[in-house]
């Protein structure tokens, strides 16, 4: 009996020194309300600006906002605001996302209901989806899952050479090709690779897409989509009679270029890039001579492979010096090869990554907000470099596809001494300013931990 009794005192002995130590602590701090009333008030092709009702607690320091793609899975945070509005930029155009978010005095609250924004596609506008160095039979190769999500992409495809490997024949293309990306065939540009003519002549090639390849002697090409010139080359110099000056696609390049007007859009994709971040490609100066005719001519954009990693290069002349008036070059040699790590940084690059990416181009008439400075990130095994540009006016030579066009801006010209070059503005401007210049674009990149603007 004594026993039991020194139990019960030593107990209520013990809950009055816990009383104690917790009157002495104070009152616990009690976490943030959860915020209410969170809403999108506006959508744009690559931003969702959401709005919420401020929490009554005059201590709050800041909201955090998180976006996933499912309802009901919890997302990643993509920005803080001190405010109750916040702007998340960056996103795909026709994408579903989920947001909630948390406020914060030090520790954060539980987290809000979610509300679904839904980024419109970008109006009136053609998509033109570009990567090169593709399908292989080897077990490492991502052919497959660039077809499955290309499945889900609309869009004009420019397929930037070494499409089948290892040899580019007849077997390679319906064995390694075919079962991955055959099914896109019919929607696919393509350039010609060296790995195609691996087999004599690029027989395989020039058998698998016919008479979309171009002539068989030459496999360089012009098209037009949504109402830009789009040229297609032939960078396997020694294949097709060289590429110097006065050679045969070079006098058909400037043929071309000369015939289109003045003051025409225009895209050249090629398999080689002239300059790469990769000691094997730093300098290709065979290209020396197109690069110059495209540059003369008031090329906007030069979309290649050959390199197996992404890379942007701001704009720039044929030298590879930046240059407000020049071209942007792009390599996006990630269609499914193992990719090659960086090296050798080349000059005036814009931005690397050895992590596949797949450019996306969608031209159109709406001016779109200017590039992005963030690294570009995995999206399931591809990463999303999106460019945007607006259509030009009126062209003579009927498009593929009958958009609604702009009306004509008339380039700037430079001086007498260079009458053939048309001086452009630069192609791209600060991130959070609008382009209205005819044949701008902007670069959009999906980063890995994003961040937007409260505001």
């Amino acid at each position: 009996m004594k026993s039991a009794n020194r139990r019960r005192a030593s107990i209520v002995i013990g809950l009055i020194s816990l009383l104690s130590v917790l009157q002495l602590a104070g009152p616990a701090s009690a976490q943030p309300a959860v915020p209410t009333g969170l809403r999108v008030t506006a959508a744009t092709s690559s931003t969702v600006s959401l709005s919420w009702n401020a929490n009554a607690e005059p201590n709050i320091a800041f909201y955090e906002i998180y976006r996933t793609p499912t309802n009901g899975v919890l997302g990643d945070l993509v920005g803080t605001s001190a405010t109750t509005a916040f702007t998340d930029t960056g996103l795909n155009s026709a994408t579903t996302y989920w947001y909630y978010l948390k406020a914060s005095d030090g520790q954060s609250s539980y987290r809000s209901g979610m509300v679904a924004a839904t980024t419109p596609d970008i109006p009136n506008g053609t998509r033109l989806i570009a990567f090169g160095d593709m399908a292989s039979c080897d077990a490492n190769n991502k052919a497959s899952d660039l077809g499955a999500l290309l499945d889900v992409r609309p869009g004009t495809i420019l397929a930037l050479g070494d499409l089948a490997y290892p040899n580019g024949s007849d077997e390679d293309f319906q064995n390694c090709f075919s079962p991955s990306l055959g099914r896109h065939k019919a929607r696919m540009l393509p350039a010609v690779g060296n790995h195609e003519y691996y087999t004599p002549n690029a027989a395989g090639y020039v058998n698998y897409f016919g008479t979309a390849a171009g002539p068989a002697d030459k496999l360089y090409y012009e098209t037009w989509i949504g109402g830009w010139q789009v040229l297609v080359l032939n960078s396997n110099c020694s294949e097709v009679g060289g590429c110097n000056v006065g050679s045969p696609q070079y006098t058909w390049l400037q043929q071309r270029i000369a015939a289109a007007p003045a003051n025409v859009c225009r895209i050249a994709a090629m398999h080689h890039p002239r300059w790469a971040s990769y000691a094997a490609y730093a300098d290709q100066a065979f290209l020396s001579p197109l690069y110059q005719a495209l540059y003369d001519g008031g090329t906007d954009l030069i979309l290649t492979g050959h390199a197996h990693h992404y890379e942007r290069f701001s704009p720039q002349n044929a030298q590879g010096q930046a240059a407000a008036d020049g071209f942007q070059l792009m390599i996006v040699g990630t269609g499914g090869v193992p990719l090659r790590a960086t090296s050798t940084p080349a000059a005036n690059p814009r931005s690397a990554s050895s992590r596949t990416v797949w450019a996306s181009s969608t031209l159109s008439p709406t001016p779109i907000a200017g590039p992005s400075s963030r690294p570009a990130a995995r999206f399931s095994i591809v990463a999303l470099e999106s460019v945007s540009m607006p259509l030009p006016p009126l062209l003579p030579s009927p498009p593929l596809l009958s958009l609604p066009r702009r009306s004509p801006l008339p380039r700037r010209r430079r001086p007498a001494a260079s009458p053939q070059r048309p001086t452009k503005r630069p192609h791209w401007a600060p991130a959070s300013s609008v382009s209205t210049e005819r044949c701008s674009f902007a670069n959009q990149t999906t980063p890995a931990s994003p961040t937007g603007t409260g505001s």
